[in-house]
C-alpha cells in the first residue's frame, strides 16, 4: 500500500510538472 501511494504521488507530481511545462 505504501509503495502505491508513493507511485500515485509521484505520478500526481510528474502530471503537475507536465501541466505547468506545457502551460508555458
Amino acid at each position: 500500500m505504501n509503495k502505491f501511494i508513493k507511485v500515485a504521488l509521484v505520478g500526481a507530481v510528474l502530471a503537475t510538472l507536465t501541466a505547468c511545462t506545457g502551460h508555458i
